[in-house]
């Protein structure tokens, strides 16, 4: 009895003291959680229902509510449908492919190509092939708009940007940013792009040998916070 009284709400303790047999207690008891029980399915249902994904907070906020309900559900013995089961391992594998991308620069490239499908703000259907470092040619599966995010700079758009399924590199064209009084200096071994010629590096990139392609060095905060100094707008 000392175990039930810690675990049960004081509210229900008045209302147990009136059993005498082990019996009607736990019949009770059975009765009252199994109510409780089905009204938390009901809410974590309706909850599931309910969940709207917003730009604003972005992709992996929306998906952390979807799997922690899901996780919720499935503790307290709901079945959850393979639809569910489904869309939960396609987002995840979506947020993973976007977070192991890669950024590089290509001397070779005429505009910005981007693998991940979340990096695009809007992205509409388009046919062709882009050719990266190589000459390899690349099929393209839509074109669309880009915001780069800031944290104390706000957000730059990059439009006309192509997206190529499946391509697990984020391609930043020097020629465009050229285009925008940009400065690259650049050898065998290492790409130095400066905002200006007097200007501070927005951007230190060393040769992939394996691709050819400058690899940046520095993570996409720092690269976001150097690109935000120029007008990206295409």
């Amino acid at each position: 009895m000392y175990i039930l009284r810690m675990s049960i709400k004081l509210s229900l303790l008045t209302v147990l003291t009136d059993f005498h047999e082990p019996k009607k207690l736990w019949d009770f008891l059975l009765d009252s959680f199994e109510s409780a029980d089905d009204s938390r399915k009901f809410d974590l249902k309706n909850r599931l229902g309910l969940i709207v994904f917003s730009k604003h907070n972005g992709v992996e906020s929306y998906f952390s509510q979807f799997r922690h309900i899901l996780a919720e559900l499935s503790a307290i013995g709901v079945k959850v449908d393979d639809s569910d089961l489904l869309f939960e391992a396609t987002i995840s594998s979506l947020i993973t492919h976007d977070h192991n991308a890669s950024w590089y620069h290509d001397f070779g490239a005429t505009t910005h190509v981007f693998g991940g499908r979340l990096n695009f703000d809007s992205l509409k259907g388009f046919s062709g092939d882009v050719k990266i470092a190589g000459g390899h040619s690349h099929q393209i599966t839509g074109r669309g708009t880009v915001h780069l995010k800031f944290p104390s700079r706000g957000i730059k758009e990059v439009s006309d940007v192509l997206y190529v399924h499946g391509f697990r590199k984020n391609i930043l064209s020097i020629g465009s940013f050229t285009d925008r009084d940009l400065i690259a200096c650049f050898n065998n071994k290492k790409c130095i792009l400066y905002n200006g010629s007097h200007g501070p590096i927005v951007s230190e990139g060393i040769q992939n040998r394996r691709n050819g392609l400058y690899q940046l060095n520095t993570s996409n905060s720092e690269i976001s916070a150097n690109l935000a100094q120029m007008d990206l707008h295409t």
